[in-house]
C-alpha cells in the first residue's frame, strides 16, 4: 500500500523539523515537501499533489489562511492547520476552519516536551482520515454569488407523529468540516427564532470562544459560548466551550447549564455531543430537535440512540454534502435518523419543524 504524502508548510526551521520527525515516525506517511511561506505551499501543492498538507497559521506576506483559500480554489486538498496561542492565532484558526481546513491541532499538544500523547494519536487519526475528505463543498466558500446544490432533504421513516409545536431546543453536533458547515446554518436562522440552539463542536481547548465571537458578527440571533450556570434562553446560539463538557439541568421550568472539566468523563471528545445529549434528553424527552453534522468517527450515536427512545427527533446530514461522513453515518446506519438532510437545507427544515403557526 503506498504511503500518505504529506506537505508541511511552516515558517519556522524549528517547526518544520519537529513536525517532520513527528510525521516519519509513522510509516503510513511520508513527507513529500516542505514550504516556507504560503506563496511557496500554493505552488508546491499544484505541483507535487501532496495527500495531504500541514499548515501554520501565520506566517510572514501570505498568512496561512491566504494560502488556505488559495489552495481551496486551485487544488482542493485537506489542510490541518497546526497553530499557536501567539498573537492572534487562534482567531486565525478558527478562520481557517471556517475557510475549509479539516482540522487544527495546537503545537504545544503534539510537539516538544509538553505534547500529550492523546492528541499525537489524535493527529495522526486526522491525518488518515482527513485524506478521503469531501472539499467539493468547500472549495468556493468565499466566491460571490455562490450557487449551492438543489434544497433537497429526504425523509426515511414516517414523521407524521412529530408535533412541531412541542420542540423546546435545538442541539446541533459536528466535528471535522463543521465550522465551515455551520456556515451555511446559523447566519441563515432569522431573529424571530424563539428557541435556544446547543452546538456542540469538536475543537482545541480555547477556540470556541473565537468561534462563539465570529457567529455572533453573521448571525441575527446572538451567538455566545456557554459558561457554567448560564440560564438557557430562548432566541439564543449557544456553543458549547471546548476542552469541557457541557450538560445541562432543568429546575422547575428554567434549565442551566453545567461546564465541567472532562477529567470527570475521561471523554475522548470534549465537548462529547453523546454527553451533552445524554442530559438533554433527560430535560427535554420528545421536545429534543438533534441535528447530527459532518465529522470522523461515531460521536453522537449513543446519544441519539436516547434521543430515539425518548421520542425526540433526528436530522442527520446527506453523505453528500459532508466533508467527512462519519458521525452522521453512525446514525444513519443504525437507523435512528428521521430524515437525511442536505446542507443548505438544514435551516429550513429546522425552521419547519419549529414552526408554531
Amino acid at each position: 500500500m503506498s504511503k500518505i504524502k504529506v506537505l508541511i508548510v511552516d515558517d519556522s526551521a524549528f517547526s518544520r523539523q519537529s513536525i517532520r520527525t513527528l510525521i516519519e515516525t509513522s510509516d503510513e506517511f511520508e513527507v513529500v515537501g516542505i514550504a516556507r511561506s504560503g506563496e511557496e505551499a500554493v505552488e508546491k501543492v499544484n505541483r507535487i499533489k501532496p495527500d495531504i498538507v500541514t499548515m501554520d497559521v501565520e506566517m510572514q506576506k501570505m498568512s496561512g489562511i491566504e494560502a488556505l483559500k488559495n489552495i481551496m480554489r486551485t487544488s482542493p486538498t485537506p489542510v490541518i492547520m497546526v497553530s499557536d496561542y501567539v498573537s492572534q492565532g487562534e482567531r486565525y484558526a478558527v478562520e481557517a476552519l471556517q475557510y475549509g481546513a479539516v482540522e487544527c491541532f495546537l503545537k504545544g499538544d503534539i510537539l516538544g516536551s509538553s505534547a500529550n500523547p492523546k492528541y499525537i494519536k489524535m493527529f495522526f487519526e486526522k491525518l488518515r482520515q482527513s485524506v478521503g475528505a469531501n472539499l467539493r463543498i468547500v472549495k468556493p466558500i468565499d466566491i460571490e454569488h455562490l450557487e449551492h446544490p438543489k434544497h433537497v432533504h429526504i425523509p426515511i421513516k414516517n414523521t407524521s407523529k412529530i408535533k412541531r409545536k412541542d420542540i423546546e431546543i435545538v442541539f446541533i453536533g459536528c466535528s471535522t468540516g463543521g465550522p465551515n458547515a455551520l456556515r451555511e446554518v446559523l447566519p441563515k436562522i432569522p431573529l424571530s427564532f424563539n428557541f435556544p440552539i446547543l452546538v456542540a463542536q469538536h475543537m482545541p481547548k480555547g477556540f470556541t470562544s473565537s468561534l462563539a465571537k465570529s457567529f455572533n458578527k453573521t448571525c441575527s440571533l446572538p451567538v455566545k459560548e456557554v459558561k457554567h450556570g448560564d440560564k438557557v434562553e430562548a432566541g439564543v446560539i449557544y456553543i458549547a466551550p471546548s476542552g469541557y463538557q457541557t450538560t445541562l439541568k432543568k429546575m422547575g421550568k428554567e434549565a442551566f447549564f453545567i461546564v465541567e472539566e472532562n477529567s470527570k468523563y475521561g471523554a475522548p471528545y470534549a465537548p462529547s455531543v453523546d454527553i451533552t445529549l445524554d442530559t438533554l434528553v433527560a430535560a427535554y424527552q420528545d421536545k429534543l430537535l438533534t441535528v447530527i453534522m459532518t465529522g470522523m468517527g461515531h460521536d453522537g450515536l449513543e446519544g441519539c440512540k436516547k434521543v430515539k427512545s425518548s421520542g425526540g427527533h433526528i436530522l442527520t446530514q446527506t453523505k453528500e454534502t459532508c466533508v467527512v461522513y462519519g458521525m452522521p453515518r453512525s446514525v444513519d446506519e443504525a437507523g435512528l435518523s428521521d430524515e437525511q438532510v442536505d446542507l443548505y437545507s438544514i435551516y429550513s427544515r429546522i425552521l419547519s419543524l419549529t414552526n408554531r403557526q
